[in-house]
C-alpha cells in the first residue's frame, strides 16, 4: 500500500466521522 492510498483511506474515514457527528447534531 502506497502513502497516497493510506492518505485517501484516512481522509475517507475522517469524512465519515465528520458526517456522523453532523447527523447527531440534527
Amino acid at each position: 500500500m502506497t502513502d497516497y492510498e493510506m492518505l485517501m483511506i484516512v481522509l475517507t474515514i475522517i469524512g465519515l466521522v465528520l458526517v456522523s457527528k453532523n447527523d447527531h447534531k440534527k
